[in-house]
């Protein structure tokens, strides 16, 4: 599958590389209410996902749910070491 960072939608989305997804559906929204700008996967599983308008930084894992847990800023956007400034990449 593919994981799709949408801006505009303000969503992640999970698409089908064999576009047989269930009810002829070939995405699915798997995190929403997000601006996000980047993403990455760890070894687990795990999603870690940008939020440009939060700055912040959020992991969504199997474990998580839905909702994810702040990682890195999550204190507002600044200067700061603990707050980030519209975060985009992540490696």
């Amino acid at each position: 599958c593919l994981i799709i960072s949408e801006w505009g939608n303000q969503r992640v989305m999970r698409w089908s590389l064999d576009r047989r997804g269930p009810n002829g559906v070939d995405g699915e929204v798997i995190i929403s209410n997000i601006r996000s700008l980047g993403f990455a996967m760890d070894n687990e599983g795990s999603l870690y996902v940008s939020d440009h308008e939060r700055s912040e930084v959020r992991r969504f894992g199997r474990q998580d749910g839905r909702g994810g847990g702040i990682v890195a800023g999550g204190y507002g956007k600044g200067p700061a070491l603990n707050q980030l400034d519209g975060p985009r990449q992540i490696f």
